[in-house]
């Protein structure tokens, strides 16, 4: 019987893997290329799937969606309690992913020229992605409104 490391070097040697309930911290000073410099020493949540956020679990990390290539992922907001953060990054490639952030129900994202209403989507559109577009979200009412700290890439709303 063998044993699969949580983080492990996958085979050939140019790509770092980790792995389901596997956590990479990086030391400070220390870059991930693309990743911008603000939100290096956040915790890193790697996910392929469509996931809901845990504020225990989640604020105050980089959630890196990194869906197999035609995947749409969707990531869906807890309750917001005020301070609650979140920042939501594509870590697939350019126009390799469309990726959605649904509010829970009446809750509204607000600031940096982007505007959400209750019961609709953020969306990171496939086509116009690029690898580490993200959006930095921080709960400023709770159960109410987020406040949209930062963003880069288009992000537009649904329907």
């Amino acid at each position: 019987m063998s044993y699969q490391p949580k983080v492990y070097r996958k085979q050939g040697g140019d790509e770092l893997v980790v792995a389901s309930s596997g956590i990479l911290r990086l030391d400070s000073g220390a870059v991930i290329a693309g990743i911008p410099p603000e939100f290096v020493g956040k915790t890193v949540i790697d996910t392929a799937i469509d996931l809901t956020l845990a504020a225990a679990t989640h604020s105050g990390g980089l959630i890196l969606v990194t869906a197999d290539a035609g995947t749409d992922t969707k990531i869906t907001l807890p309750v917001g309690v005020v301070g609650m953060d979140f920042v939501i990054m594509n870590g697939e490639a350019d126009a390799g992913l469309l990726l959605q952030v649904d509010l829970n129900g009446n809750e509204i994202i607000a600031g940096a020229n982007l505007t959400i209403a209750a019961t609709k989507l953020a969306l990171l559109t496939k086509v116009t992605s690029i690898q580490y577009d993200y959006i930095h979200l921080v709960c400023n009412v709770a159960a109410t409104s987020w406040r949209c700290v930062a963003k880069r890439g288009t992000w537009v709303t649904s329907g």
